[in-house]
């Protein structure tokens, strides 16, 4: 009887110490995997940006649910483009995202996208060393791409080293002609970069790989990252809507729910996991800036096959 009142005790006492006001330190708890990086981006006219992508950048797609389609554009990083009709943005909100594309073969992109008529948003000179080596386009409905060196003290200093990862090929590539990516990065405005710099280093449990006077930039997966821009650079300022979701794909989104809703400046959209038909189990909140953050698990389904066998290698 004693030890069944003493083990009585201790509950009680634990209970006590996790109280419905004592929300567990998300340092305690357990930090789920991040599988591959994605950003939904939002269009009017789907199956033109779907083209673009696809056709004309060479991107594979791995799901087609028809309103949305997830393209793979590096090892683990995806982009997932929506209809805007179905989507949580309008195409009518600012674009305010941009996606580095990392390459070994730069000169490569901008002579094939020069003969497909892409205009260039700036200049691509090999000849500077002493900024970054890069060229940007905009996509069929605004989004900017920018496409950079990904080789070591060639990028300006975006990152210390290229992604460990191999480079994808896409299938606009040829062997006279090789057009890679070896690794992305999404880079978002923030009018406050401190506090938010704050947040995502409590959200990832770590600090950014890369800091400095423009931007702080974390490791997302071995080929994806995500920069935090202080105020704007030369594709962007910061604004108050943002017509792009970030998400994180994960095996444990339960595990993820668990710590996102503990950090805080951290704010659910629903206090809930949504399961969306057995496709794929989420749930969305946004940043101190407003961005969307959303975290997804996907579910044993035949139209998630692709995407499965690259995100459980």
């Amino acid at each position: 009887m004693r030890m069944r009142a003493i083990a009585m005790l201790l509950a009680i006492g634990t209970l006590t110490g996790c109280g419905p006001d004592e929300p567990p330190d998300p340092a305690t708890l357990p930090l789920p995997d991040i599988i591959a990086s994605n950003a939904f981006y939002y269009y009017d006219d789907l199956d033109t940006a779907w083209a673009f992508y696809r056709d004309t950048l060479g991107f594979e797609t791995v799901v087609d649910y028809g309103f949305a389609k997830i393209l793979r554009v590096a090892d683990s990083s995806y982009l997932t483009l929506v209809n805007a009709a179905d989507g949580m943005h309008s195409s009518a909100e600012p674009k305010t995202v941009a996606l580095t594309l990392l390459t070994n073969t730069l000169p490569n992109w901008h002579a094939y996208l020069g003969s497909k008529g892409i205009v260039t948003r700036i200049s691509f000179d090999p000849r500077r060393d002493k900024k970054p080596v890069s060229f940007a386009i905009e996509d069929p409905e605004g989004y900017l791409l920018r496409f950079e060196n990904a080789e070591p003290g060639s990028n300006g200093g975006s990152l210390p080293s290229a992604p460990d990862v191999e480079s994808l090929m896409t299938s606009v590539s040829s062997d006279a002609n090789a057009l890679d990516v070896s690794g992305t990065i999404y880079a978002v405005y923030m009018e406050n970069v401190d506090d938010t710099l704050a947040f995502y280093r409590r959200l990832f449990g770590k600090s950014e790989l890369v800091g400095g006077a423009w931007a702080a930039v974390f490791d997302i997966t071995p080929s994806s990252y995500l920069a935090l821009v202080d105020g704007g650079d030369d594709l962007h300022s910061p604004t108050e809507q943002n017509g792009v979701t970030l998400s994180f794909f994960t095996s444990d989104v339960d595990g993820w729910f668990e710590r996102a809703r503990n950090i805080e400046g951290f704010e659910l959209r629903a206090d809930e996991i949504f399961d969306e038909s057995g496709m794929v189990r989420v749930f969305v909140g946004y940043d101190p800036e407003g961005y969307f953050l959303e975290w997804d698990t996907f579910g044993e389904r035949a139209d998630n096959r692709v995407l499965l066998r690259y995100l459980n290698r």
